[in-house]
């Protein structure tokens, strides 16, 4: 691997230059391991671990009830599905290192809110709602910016694997809730620790990001003042920009900006192709969510042990570790067909087996492990999917717009549905049926988009390389990042 720093200067223009700011080459190894450390923690899965903050919060320290916990989890993941949309606005304003150190600088800020709701004894769930949506919502600040660290050449032979650990983290990052499982530590003496974690990962993230996303050419660095900061001042590095490029956040460039993304997509978004990819997936990321905070609020099976919620719902919904390569693999070796096809089936079998669990008691047992297995299965496929389809079927210059409506029609669709599906503990059971028929009829019309896949794939067989794929999903020469191969 070598030593973390090399002794090279960093070389400036002394035009330049007024006030040198030494910084010293930083080996791409390590910076990918610290930067993948910071995922795995701070990433927007750390709120997917609420079968242990369930336990604790409703079981143990008696905060909150079931129905209570679905509703802090279906606004945490609201929260954090428009709030993943505007991060990745953002980035061309405020680059990597803006990104990841705002993000994480307001996660704590997140974690310092369900502290106090804690302290206080808070029974309301709106505060812990907020507070965990301000957790995972803006720790996709960092996560976001992690991606472009993948362009740097030394890991042009190894960028599947790492693209693929960055992935993962998203997942990983529910597991450090698993802590909440010890009994003598309380819900507020967490939160308290984990903000001020979060504030010392901002701290790093200052020294490890980039001001604008590395290039090929690129050597990592450790960053000093930005660049834009130096220029205000008067000075700076090699390839200081001028002031006038100073992060803007003015909402006026940001809509600008989104506009001009979603004309450049506008033949794309007309087609049957995108619309059958974007409400599958939406659809299935709405089931997910559903399906998630309802097992893991324990209104779904309700004579399931500590054990069970503490441990086994977060360890095992977050597995999507396990399936993602086969998913990815899949793809590589069919197509999208047998793929999407397997996302609508996956998602009607998990409702229907959380709808028998609930409803018939004698096979409650199995279906409960069977259902967490389900959940980590759709999950894979469905964010396997959301990328992969994207980068590989459109062109490159339309991936910006089409993702952002991927993220507006996700969140419309969860914010109007969910009312709607979240099944009430207490409620009358034809009350809850209908909520699962929510959930379960509209999946029928989305076979549209396999049949479409099987019937136009041997026309679009083979248009882009999984390489062009994994660049473009690295948020970086979106221009270039596919490359047709016939």
């Amino acid at each position: 691997m070598g030593s973390m720093f090399s002794s090279e200067p960093l070389q400036t223009d002394s035009a330049h230059l007024l006030e040198p700011i030494p910084r010293r080459a930083f080996d791409p190894n390590t910076l990918y391991l610290m930067v993948l450390f910071i995922a795995c923690t701070t990433s927007g899965g750390v709120i997917l671990g609420t079968g242990a903050f369930s336990e604790k919060a409703v079981t143990q320290e008696k905060l909150l009830t079931s129905a209570d916990m679905d509703t802090v989890a279906n606004v945490a993941f609201q929260m954090l599905t428009f709030l993943s949309l505007v991060w990745s606005i953002l980035h061309d304003s405020l680059g990597p290192r803006g990104c990841a150190c705002l993000g994480l600088l307001l996660a704590s800020g997140g974690h310092l809110l369900v502290a106090l709701s804690a302290t206080n004894g808070f029974t309301s769930p709106y505060p812990y709602a907020v507070g965990l949506g301000l957790v995972g919502g803006c720790g996709m600040g960092a996560y976001i910016s992690s991606f472009q660290f993948l362009n740097l050449q030394a890991f042009h032979e190894t960028r599947g694997i790492r693209t693929s650990l960055l992935a993962a983290a998203f997942n990983v990052a529910a597991y450090p809730l698993l802590l909440l499982n010890i009994k003598p530590l309380s819900l507020d003496a967490f939160f308290y620790g984990y903000g001020a974690f979060a504030l010392l990962t901002a701290a790093a993230s200052f020294f490890l990001f980039p001001d604008s996303a590395y290039d090929a050419a690129d050597t990592p660095r450790v960053s000093g003042l930005p660049s834009w900061w130096c220029c205000c001042k008067g000075g700076g590095g090699a390839g200081s920009p001028p002031p006038s490029t100073a992060p803007r956040l003015g909402c006026s460039a940001l809509i600008v900006q989104t506009w001009r993304d979603l004309k450049v997509a506008f033949d794309d978004l007309k087609t049957f192709r995108f619309w059958g990819f974007c409400l599958s997936f939406s659809w299935a990321a709405l089931t997910q969510e559903w399906a998630g905070s309802g097992v893991g609020s324990g209104l779904l099976f309700k004579h399931a042990g500590a054990e069970y919620y503490g441990y086994a719902v977060p360890l095992l919904t977050n597995a999507t570790y396990l399936f993602a390569p086969l998913v990815g693999w899949l793809i590589d070796r069919t197509g999208f067909f047998y793929a999407s096809l397997l996302l609508v089936i996956a998602m009607q079998v998990l409702t229907a087996a959380l709808w028998l669990g609930w409803r018939v008691e004698g096979i409650e047992k199995p279906l409960q492990w069977i259902s967490l297995i389900l959940i980590a299965l759709m999950s894979a496929v469905a964010y396997t999917i959301q990328y992969a389809y994207l980068t590989m079927t459109f062109k490159p210059s339309s991936y910006p717009g089409l993702l952002t409506s991927v993220f507006i029609v996700q969140g419309s669709l969860g914010f109007l549905a969910l009312p709607a599906s979240t099944c009430i503990s207490g409620q009358p059971n034809d009350e809850c049926t209908r909520n699962f028929m929510t959930i379960l009829a509209p999946s029928a019309v989305l076979y549209a988009w396999p049949l479409w896949e099987l019937f136009t794939r041997r026309k679009r067989r083979g248009a882009y390389t999984v390489e062009g794929a994994t660049a473009a999903a690295s948020g970086n020469n979106l221009s270039e990042a596919l490359s047709p191969t016939e």
